[in-house]
C-alpha cells in the first residue's frame, strides 16, 4: 500500500499558500484595477472631506465605490490620506487594503503599531495595532 503522505503534504502547501491574505488581496487589487482603485478613492476622498473637517471617518462599505464593495471589506476607515479597507480583524489586529487617491504621490506614514506593504502603485497591504 503507497503512503498517502505525500499527497497530504502537496494538499496542506496549497492551502497554506492560499491563506496567505496578503497575497490574495494582491490578486484582488490586480483584478480590480489598482488605477480604477485609486481614482475612486479620490472622488470620494472629496467627497467624505468636503462636508466633514473630521480626520477620520468610518464607512459602511456599502457607502463605498462599487470597486471597494469587489474586495468585500468589513468596514472602511476614511482618513485624509487615503482608505483603510478591513479585511481582517483578530482582537485589536486590523489587517487589508490601503488605497491613497489618485494624485497623492507619497506612501502613508506608519505610526505606532502600523505597518504598510506596497501591493501596487498607491495600494498598500496594511496592520494596525499587532
Amino acid at each position: 500500500m503507497r503512503s498517502l503522505a505525500p499527497a497530504f503534504l502537496a494538499a496542506a502547501l496549497v492551502l497554506a499558500g492560499c491563506s496567505d491574505p496578503e497575497r490574495s488581496a494582491a490578486r484582488a487589487v490586480s483584478r480590480a484595477g489598482p488605477a480604477q482603485l485609486r481614482a475612486d478613492a479620490a472622488r470620494l476622498s472629496k467627497d467624505v472631506f468636503a462636508a466633514h473637517g473630521a480626520n477620520l471617518r468610518v464607512l459602511r462599505p456599502i457607502e463605498t465605490p462599487e470597486s471597494f464593495q469587489k474586495l468585500l471589506p468589513k468596514s472602511v476607515n476614511a482618513y485624509p490620506d487615503g482608505f483603510a479597507l478591513i479585511l481582517r480583524i483578530e482582537g485589536q489586529r486590523r489587517e487589508g487594503i490601503y488605497i491613497t487617491p489618485a494624485g497623492l504621490d507619497h506612501p502613508p506614514a506608519a505610526q505606532n503599531g502600523e505597518h504598510f506593504s506596497p501591493l501596487a502603485d498607491g495600494i498598500y497591504w496594511f496592520t494596525f495595532g499587532g
